[in-house]
Formats: C-alpha cells, structure tokens, sequence
C-alpha cells in the first residue's frame, strides 16, 4: 500500500462548508489523524470549536457526499482524541479519501461541522461557535480551569506556541486550549506567526494560576458557625463563672 512500513500523518480542517448542505455553524476544528506503519490502527485527534456537541463520527463517503458512519467516538467534546483498529477496506478507503470526520450538535443533528480526512489538506484553525470573547485574555485563573488563548483576528497562519520560551509540541493551530489548569502553568504564552508581513507576528499572554478559594457560599458557612460557637462558648462561661471577690 501507499507508504507501507511508515506511518502517514493527515491534517484536516472541519467546518460548516464542508457539510452536506453546509449547517451554517461558525465553529471550526482542525484534525489530526495518523495511520500506523502497519495499516492497522487510526490514531486521531481534534479540536473543534463546538460548544455543546452531542455527538462525533467518522463516516464513509466521498468529498460532497454524506455517508454512513464507520466508527463513533466516545467523547466530542474538545479535545477529542481516540484510537480505532481498521479494517483493509477501512484503509483503503482511507487513501482513497473517502472517510471523514463530522461533529454534531442539537442545533445540526445532521452535522455541525465536517472535515474529509485528506493528506492534501491546507493549515487550519479553530474558530469557536460562540462570540471570541470567549477566548481568555489571560491574566488570573484559578486551579481547574478550562481555558482558551486565542490569537486575534482572522487572518495568519504557521502557528507555533511557546511556554516560558520552549515550543509546544504540536500547538501550531491559532487557539491554544489548556485544560486542568495547575499552578505549573503560570507563565508566559507567546504564539509566533505570518500574518502576510515579511516579520513574523507575535502574541503574548501571561497567565498566572492560583489555587481555588472556597465558593462564597462556603466561607459564609464557615463565618456563620465560627461565630455561633464564639457564642455558645461566651454564653457557657458567663452561666458558670464564679463571682469574683471583693477586696
């Protein structure tokens, strides 16, 4: 087969006009997908911009045309990351370009957002369903947070992503999702790319993560009863003190 004893990565966009017909969604994903050096497993990954997705699959068809699914993953919410044992017709199917991603949501049952599994595919981004405010500025977050840093604009490509100056593995997509956050992950982010200039751009966040305080409603009981006990333990000593003695 083609390229048999290396693996073959593909890169692949998902977006609405990809669908058939387009779902009108303004999200967008970009997808990973790496055939094994023996042709029997799938390795994906993806990050999508849809916010309440209620199912992904990747289905059999041609460029243009929806077709039936072939494997189903078992979480799509972002970041989706799964493995799949194929088939050799699965494979064949693969080079052939006929398989390809599709995410759902409730508002497009039929699909959000679709991306053909494609080794010809361009770079690509991930582009939210809601409003990009709500990307994180950076700033302070607490421990747990889910997060997105996002380049702004529209417009750019050949991303690559820095921690404290060391490059990211593989965070070459505009939005650079941290999940979990830990106090670890303070720091500097900073995103080199070509915004059509003869310099390289560049965008640059500070994080700072700090450990999570107790819901308001917490520290509300934690007063409440610090103070009935003060009370309780005044009352008690006012009941059996002894009167003092008189000089």
């Amino acid at each position: 087969g083609e390229g048999e004893g290396e693996e073959i990565t593909f890169l692949f966009p998902l977006n609405e006009g990809q669908e058939v017909p387009p779902s009108g969604s303004r999200a967008t994903g970009c997808g990973t997908a790496v055939l094994s050096a023996d042709r029997t497993t799938l390795t994906i990954d993806i990050l999508h911009g849809v916010s309440s997705p209620s199912s992904a699959h990747i289905h059999r068809a041609a460029v243009g045309v929806a077709g039936p699914v072939v494997f189903g993953f078992t979480n799509a919410a972002h970041p989706i990351h799964q493995v799949f044992t194929l088939t050799a017709p699965d494979v064949a199917d693969l080079l052939a370009g006929n398989l390809y991603a599709n995410i759902h949501d409730t508002a497009h049952p039929g699909g959000a957002i679709r991306g053909q599994i494609l080794s010809s595919s361009p770079q690509c981004d991930v582009r939210t369903d809601t409003l990009p405010a709500g990307c994180s500025p950076g700033g302070v977050h607490m421990v747990g947070d889910n997060l997105c840093l996002c380049v702004p604009g529209e417009t750019g490509h050949s991303f690559q992503w820095y921690f404290n100056e060391s490059p990211l593995l593989n965070e070459t997509y505009r939005q650079l999702c941290l999940a979990n956050v830990k106090i670890s992950d303070s720091g500097t982010y900073r995103c080199v790319y070509d915004d059509g200039s003869k310099a390289p751009a560049e965008y640059v966040v500070e994080l700072i993560v700090e450990p999570a305080s107790l819901p308001v409603a917490g520290m509300f009981s934690i007063v409440f009863w610090a103070i009935a006990f003060a009370c309780m333990a005044a009352f008690a000593f006012w009941r059996h003190r002894r009167p003092s003695c008189r000089r």
